[in-house]
């Protein structure tokens, strides 16, 4: 079976924060990818019945239906489960990643941590060699 090209594959993306699937959504489409999103789990799995994505990003933490659930529900369905669901998600503790790891075993990544408030070095400084203190 010959290998798709991007722009015709379809990326479902199920999150809840709109900067974040905004984002998602600008690099994506810069690749050439189609995309579709839904702001909660039940419509994710509304919206992965009804348009059959090539891939699906989902957010675990989501109101409505979380995206554990709502994976299991897309994994039931004639022709979706095959479909590869990648868990995009902030990070969390070891006591939760169990369930995720049974549901989304195939790929996983994390979103990244919130940026500090507070400054770093400024930019192009580096540290002082000896001698120069």
């Amino acid at each position: 079976m010959a290998e798709k090209d991007s722009r015709d594959q379809t990326i479902l993306i199920v999150e809840d924060s709109d900067d974040a699937r905004y984002f998602m959504r600008l690099a994506l489409e810069d690749l050439g990818y189609l995309i579709i999103e839904a702001e909660d789990g039940a419509k994710g799995v509304q919206l992965a019945q009804q348009e059959r994505p090539d891939i699906i990003l989902m957010d675990l933490s989501l109101p409505v239906m979380d995206g554990i659930a709502a994976t299991e529900k897309i994994r039931a369905c004639d022709g979706l489960s095959k479909v590869p669901i990648v868990a995009v998600t902030a990070p969390v503790g070891r006591a939760k990643t169990t369930p995720i790891r049974r549901c989304l075993s195939r790929a996983r990544r994390r979103k990244p941590p919130p940026r500090r408030s507070r400054p770093g070095p400024s930019a192009g400084a580096r540290p002082a060699r000896a001698g120069e203190r």
